[in-house]
């Protein structure tokens, strides 16, 4: 099994601390096209996010929008991962 569908897998515990009301895999992960590549338990979690031109601005630059999305993509779950317990991103800077 790859590193993918392993995190995928272990969010089963997540979902089940929610009651059960968790979509998996995200929305947000699969309308990026993020695939989890790696992950080192309580160290890092390396997320790859294919550029896509539908998420460009006016000007042809990745919308910071759909950057903060997918930082949040690796934040979220790593966070909830290493705490063992439901995590948000308060805050991006």
């Amino acid at each position: 099994m790859d590193t993918h569908q392993k995190i995928i897998d272990g969010m089963e515990s997540f979902k089940q601390k929610m009651g059960g009301k968790l979509q998996l895999p995200p929305p947000t992960l699969v309308e990026l096209g993020a695939r989890f590549i790696d992950y080192v338990p309580g160290v890092s979690l390396t997320v790859e996010v294919p550029f896509q031109a539908r998420f460009t601005n006016p000007v042809g630059s990745y919308q910071g929008g759909m950057f903060g999305a997918a930082l949040d993509e690796a934040f979220g779950p790593h966070a909830e991962r290493t705490a063992q317990a439901p995590c948000l991103t308060g805050e991006m800077t």
